[in-house]
């Protein structure tokens, strides 16, 4: 189920909340990520690989950015990764360009 999450994320593309999920009742990227969220919620158990994969689409959409520190702030206590646990190296995403913000 994370397959689709990483494989549209890492193609550094500012338009993936977009993104048509080919997945039943899941119209929009952003939808999935929102059921992603639940489920990290309801069942992640605060699982590491779950948490560092949640926010690689982060890096390049300022909408999922906001789902998460905006509506969702009590899901970043169970995110417990440090630096060395993340997918992706932390330096190419401290220096990220926003350039889809509305």
């Amino acid at each position: 189920m994370l397959g689709p999450i990483l494989k549209l994320a890492l193609e550094k593309t500012s338009v993936v909340h977009n993104t048509v999920i080919p997945i039943a009742d899941i119209p929009s990227f952003t939808d999935y990520f929102m059921r992603l969220c639940d489920a990290f919620e309801g069942h992640g158990y605060s699982l590491k690989i779950f948490s560092a994969a949640l926010l690689v689409p982060m890096i390049h959409s300022a909408e999922l950015r906001l789902i998460v520190w905006g509506d969702r702030q009590p899901m970043l206590r169970m995110m417990v990764n440090d630096l060395t646990e993340l997918i992706l190296p932390f330096q190419g995403t401290v220096f990220s360009i926003l350039d889809n913000l509305k």
